[in-house]
């Protein structure tokens, strides 16, 4: 258990690696060497990583060959990119890179750090910054739920905690040990995102890299089929989280899930305490209750070891409201104070474009409400958000008249993407939405099941689908936004729509 009075101790927060400490543990030689004092915080990979961790950063190029081999990806693509091209336009913001050759366009000055393998020296990183960490590691794997769940347990900490999380789903077999680069040694908590496919590795789950004190599943379902395709199999691999478990770790399990056995005997062979999560009988942590509050939030209960604590929590969504249930069970099982934790719930923030309801005014005067989902989509959350929508009856402005989806198609099914998607009708039907508006090829399959008197049109182009929506919307409109941003431009649509 964390030393509760020790968090956040010290001044400020000490470099995350001096320029000794790359060379020593990547075996490199500094090409342009740094100036004395020279140090970084952050790791990064992609440009996009530089605003979302802390500066100054350290920038690791390499090709897209040697990432697929790291990565073990079945599908290589024909082209070669390479982030070494790309460092001239950013050395301004850059304090240095790991490279594999020269770079030309680069300031004299610039310090570059020469490995034969870029991706292989941050590996190494990540390996040495999980040896000299002392303070707790919480892994969080699942098929729905992760991003939220990570969220949500991030804003429970006590506002003196050092946490460092998973940015940007990076929560692969090279993202795990990337973001693991990026940890402080002097962090209070670290949460990191686990994917399935860092977890079914046949050399070992990235777990046991990762060597988490507490380890969560948040949901067991059928997504990526090509890998999994069985609820049993899906379990197997999600539960290989456990392996790493440190020794006495906690396994926290929601007690909702198919195969909760066969996941409850899996922890069982390396966790030191089981924690099943739920509303039956026999979770440890237990939801009571759960009762709508005023302006959509709700009010949960929670039995636990021999007494009862409650929460407000922001949004009444029965999935939210379980991954918030799981992610206060984690804190605990960390030593944290749970009614501290109960006064923080209210105000937790879910991730961008994940169950974001806005006022949607548009430019000619219509009132309405946005349920922005657009961040990804498994046919888990899929039903999830149509349970959502099925109970939201009263917005903000007022009383919802009437209920539209658009919705966007779920990738790496495989062979099983028809049915899966034709299986979204009944939850939908069951949702109270009027008017369904498609976007991507593999929603034409549910259209199909979809009486025609609610279908509206069908769109590849995101510009187009917001369009027809600025003349189509009406005062009182619930718009529920909801699919997948992989390969199309899905997830423009709500920013669309919020300039109507």
């Amino acid at each position: 258990v964390l030393a509760v009075d020790r968090l956040g101790e010290g001044n400020a927060p000490a470099p995350v690696w001096t320029a000794d400490e790359l060379q020593q543990i990547t075996g490199g030689r500094w090409m342009v060497e740094p100036p004395p004092g020279w140090f970084v915080n952050s790791v990064v990979r992609g440009p996009l990583h530089m605003s979302m961790l802390p500066a100054p950063s350290l920038f690791v190029a390499s090709d897209y060959r040697t990432l697929a081999v790291h990565e073990s990806y079945s599908k290589p693509r024909a082209d070669n990119w390479d982030r070494h091209l790309e460092l001239p336009g950013l050395q301004h913001a850059l304090a240095g890179a790991v490279v594999a050759h020269e770079v030309e366009g680069l300031d004299a000055a610039f310090p570059l750090l020469q490995v034969q393998d870029p991706i292989a020296a941050m590996l190494a990183l990540g390996a040495a910054a999980r040896a000299r960490y002392k303070g707790l590691l919480v892994g969080v794997t699942g098929t729905v739920g992760k991003s939220s769940t990570i969220a949500m347990l991030r804003d429970l900490l006590p506002e003196r905690a050092r946490v460092h999380t998973t940015i940007d789903n990076y929560n692969s077999r090279v993202g795990v040990p990337a973001m693991l680069a990026n940890l402080a040694a002097d962090t209070d908590v670290c949460i990191l995102e686990m994917a399935q496919s860092g977890l079914w590795m046949e050399r070992g789950p990235i777990s046991l890299k990762a060597r988490p004190h507490v380890a969560v599943i948040t949901e067991i379902g059928l997504s990526q089929t090509r890998q999994a395709s069985t609820l049993e199999l899906t379990a197997e691999y999600k539960s290989r989280i456990f392996l790493g478990l440190e020794p006495g770790g906690v396994a926290i399990v929601p007690d909702h899930i198919p195969c909760l056995q066969q996941v409850v005997q899996a922890a069982a062979r390396t966790a030191g305490a089981i924690w099943v999560v739920g509303t039956g009988p026999e979770a440890n942590i237990r939801i009571v209750d759960t009762q709508p509050e005023p302006g959509g939030g709700c009010r949960v209960r929670i039995a636990m070891a021999g007494r009862t604590v409650a929460y407000s929590f922001p949004l009444h969504s029965a999935g939210l409201v379980r991954n918030s249930a799981l992610a206060f069970a984690a804190l605990v099982a960390m030593g944290f104070d749970a009614e501290d934790a109960c006064a923080r719930m209210p105000h937790v923030r879910l991730p961008a474009s994940v169950m974001q309801v806005h006022p949607l005014r548009t430019q000619a005067g219509v009132q309405a409400t946005l349920i922005d989902d657009s961040w990804n989509a498994e046919v888990m959350s899929m039903r999830n958000a149509m349970e959502f929508v099925r109970g939201f009856q009263r917005a903000a402005q007022g009383p919802v008249v009437r209920k539209i989806g658009v919705l966007g198609r779920i990738v790496n099914l495989d062979k099983d993407a028809e049915a899966m998607h034709r299986s979204l009708a009944a939850p939908l039907l069951q949702s109270g939405i009027a008017h369904v508006v498609t976007h991507g090829d593999e929603m034409r399959w549910l259209r199909e099941e979809v009486p025609a008197e609610l279908l509206g049109p069908h769109f590849d182009d995101a510009s187009k689908l917001a369009g027809y929506l600025g003349g189509f919307l009406r005062d009182g409109d619930l718009v529920l936004v909801k699919g997948d941003r992989i390969g199309s431009d899905f997830g423009e649509v709500p920013v669309l729509l919020r300039k109507l």
